[in-house]
């Protein structure tokens, strides 16, 4: 878990896998007092060459792309935790990790960022 900018970030996701193997991969964001406007998650592109994407709840009211990472933007939830999760299992015949990160932004800023490496076994 990680902690900035009035919030708590954490990850749940797979350290090490098998290829075709389904995983867990789920961003919790909590926010004493509740969210004031949208949330928006930047996750690294390059981390989704691994995973078979099966689906994603919520889904995002939006989404862009750049420099190499993903925003997701979702809108308030009730109450003072966000969970944002996908079905996804590793990509059949990789062999190789990868790395990430994933930030909840404000603005044009990371207000607090995860970083995390995936390892891949034979």
């Amino acid at each position: 878990m990680e902690k900035g900018g009035g919030y708590e970030l954490d990850l749940t996701y797979p350290r090490i896998a098998r290829s075709g193997l389904d995983v867990p991969w789920a961003v919790t964001v909590h926010r004493d007092g509740g969210f004031d406007g949208e949330i928006v998650l930047a996750i690294t592109t390059s981390y989704f060459e691994v995973l078979e994407m099966r689906g994603r709840l919520p889904e995002p009211s939006s989404e862009t792309a750049g420099d190499g990472l993903a925003y997701l933007t979702f809108d308030p939830p009730p109450g003072d935790e966000f969970t944002f999760e996908l079905d996804v299992r590793i990509r059949a015949g990789r062999q190789w990790g990868e790395s990430g990160s994933v930030s909840v932004m404000e603005g044009e800023n990371s207000a607090v960022t995860i970083y995390f490496d995936a390892w891949l076994v034979p």
